[in-house]
């Protein structure tokens, strides 16, 4: 996976639940149609990257975003 001209090296692939899936799209359209951030790339880390998660796990979620100042 590419972000930018870096690599991102993934160990694994992970199935997320299509529930969180839809609540994490609905978080970020809600946030550019607000902010006016241009999204460059979102990752998915911790628990729910590793596949390890239960009902208590919080989510990681990690925004790469442009923004002029």
């Amino acid at each position: 996976m590419f972000f930018g001209d870096k690599m991102i090296v993934v160990e694994k692939e992970v199935r997320i639940d299509p529930k969180l899936y839809d609540e994490i799209r609905s978080f970020l359209a809600d946030a550019v149609d607000t902010s006016g951030v241009e999204i460059k790339g979102v990752f998915l880390g911790g628990s729910h990257a590793k596949g390890t998660h239960n009902a208590d796990s919080d989510v990681d979620v990690y925004i790469y975003y442009k923004h002029d100042l």
